[in-house]
């Protein structure tokens, strides 16, 4: 429910940004910013859409306090995001130079429209500023849907130095 409302403020209030900035190496933020409470630094990129304007694919990436972490989120009924380990979603990104980097649902389970929120590691950072993506798998609790029409190919080349 938490999700479904996010993306519901985020699609009436915000920019998304689309492909028409696919080669801006700009930064562009909801929220870069030391805490009041905490002191610590809490990092949010706007959403990008990666595909057209008929389907999306939108990725917000994250920083809070060194824990780096995506958002993804497909408009395609693939059933729940999941975290429980039995029946656990996962996005899986190809990229054009064969490497595969997985992202499992680790936050609340999530029905609304398909939207899995994955830990970013070092080495996943690594990895996709390597390549361009090929293909994304997307798995949820009923369904999975690849894509392979993507119109920002280089977003992780492009993006993932904004959460340094």
């Amino acid at each position: 429910m938490k999700t479904k409302i996010l993306l519901l403020i985020i699609f009436l209030s915000l920019t998304i940004v689309s492909q028409e900035q696919k080669k801006d190496t700009t930064c562009r933020y909801i929220t870069n910013e030391i805490d009041d409470f905490t002191n610590k630094k809490v990092v949010k990129t706007d959403f990008y859409d990666l595909k057209s304007k008929k389907d999306f694919i939108l990725i917000m990436l994250r920083n809070f306090d060194n824990k780096k972490s995506i958002v993804i989120s497909i408009n395609k009924d693939l059933g729940c995001a999941n975290p429980n380990k039995n029946d656990r979603s996962n996005v899986k990104i190809k990229l054009e130079n064969g490497k595969i980097v997985s992202f499992f649902h680790y936050t609340d389970i999530d029905c609304s429209n398909f939207t899995l929120i994955g830990k970013l590691s070092e080495n996943d950072i690594k990895n996709l500023k390597s390549s361009p993506i090929q293909t994304i798998r997307f798995t949820g609790t009923k369904y999975y849907h690849d894509t392979k029409d993507l119109v920002y190919k280089d977003f992780f080349i492009d993006k993932l130095d904004c959460i340094k």
